[in-house]
């Protein structure tokens, strides 16, 4: 869950559907500016709707609360104390964001990566592995950006994951440092990839004629090489889509 003071004002609005021209936008523009830098709850912003004179407002507001209540999203949170304790003994947070809507999706995901920034910016880890598969369905192009110019810097280090390498934005390929590719036979997907400049035109052209659990692999220091995975039973790194898939590393440092 998410605690609701994490979120915008505009965010929470967007999630129960109200209208930015209405009163009751105002009125959370209000409770979210006299309560700037408080960790109030969804009970604190029932009682401060409660006072509300605008009794249109206020009926309508009360009940977008209970339907924020209703979905479980909002509540206490527990993920800095599960990212300290891997800092210790290991592991992975793991989110499924398959079955929630796109605000849902949004919230979530802009909460962890500010949580995950908060605790770089503290030194409350030494280094955490953030693996982004098919990226463009969750976070937003500046938000990508962002992790792969400012982030990184904070400990925090991305691999973005994804068939459709025409989705991610130009400075995802331009500072990555790492590229791990699978068979591509679309030219344009292909010219993507050579974004990067790390890899020559007649390696990127080599990337069309891989087998099976073949793939090409390149970063910024050695020269272009071809790996075969012979540890997946048929599926390249157990991926189920072995023929096209992209992981874009942007930094080598993997847990031990």
């Amino acid at each position: 869950m998410i605690p609701v003071h994490e979120i915008s004002y505009d965010d929470f609005a967007a999630f129960v559907n109200v209208p930015r021209e209405s009163a009751m936008y105002l009125y959370l523009i209000q409770f979210w500016s006299q309560n700037r830098d408080i960790a109030f709850t969804l009970d604190d912003l029932e009682r401060f709707i409660k006072t509300i004179d605008n009794e249109f407002a206020r009926a309508g507001l009360l009940v977008r609360v209970e339907v924020a209540r209703a979905s479980g999203l909002f509540g206490p949170n527990a993920l800095t104390g599960f990212i300290k304790a891997m800092q210790k003994r290991g592991g992975a947070i793991i989110f499924n964001l398959s079955e929630i809507s796109y605000w849902e999706r949004k919230i979530a995901v802009e909460f962890v990566l500010r949580r995950l920034v908060k605790l770089g910016q503290s030194r409350e880890f030494e280094a955490v592995s953030l693996f982004l598969e098919e990226a463009q369905l969750y976070v937003e192009p500046q938000n990508m950006i962002d992790i792969v110019t400012r982030v990184r810097h904070l400990g925090i280090f991305p691999t973005f994951i994804t068939n459709t390498p025409r989705t991610l934005p130009d400075d995802v390929f331009t500072l990555l440092d790492n590229l791990i590719a699978f068979s591509f036979r679309n030219d344009d997907e292909l010219r993507q990839l050579a974004r990067s400049g790390l890899i020559d035109q007649k390696s990127i052209n080599a990337l069309q004629h891989l087998e099976k659990q073949q793939c090409g692999w390149q970063d910024h220091v050695a020269i272009p090489a071809i790996c075969r995975d012979t540890a997946a039973n048929g599926s390249a790194y157990g991926w189920r889509d072995a023929q096209a898939s992209i992981a874009l590393n942007e930094r080598k440092i993997y847990p031990q």
